[in-house]
């Protein structure tokens, strides 16, 4: 549903839908993804944050390369790290 609302630009919907499912299961998945929408949305504090709560599920779960994925995002969406708490 929430990956539905996302590709059509349903951003307010899938933000609900992917927060639900990330408060649920705590899933690197549902992070991204709910970090990414909040990006899109212009809540880089929010976004920021998602991120770094993603980052640390991919570094507990070994998967460097998700772990990179959150890095690269941060630094496209806040370089100076400014929103980083």
């Amino acid at each position: 549903l929430g990956q539905a609302q996302f590709k059509t630009g349903q951003l307010q919907s899938a933000e609900k839908t992917y927060r639900k499912a990330y408060e649920h299961f705590n899933r690197f998945e549902h992070a991204i993804v709910l970090a990414d929408i909040l990006a899109q949305q212009g809540n880089i504090p929010q976004s920021v944050q998602t991120y770094y709560e993603a980052s640390s599920l991919a570094l507990v779960d070994g998967r460097l390369e998700k772990l990179n994925q959150c890095i690269h995002q941060v630094k496209a969406i806040d370089p100076r790290m400014q929103h980083l708490k």
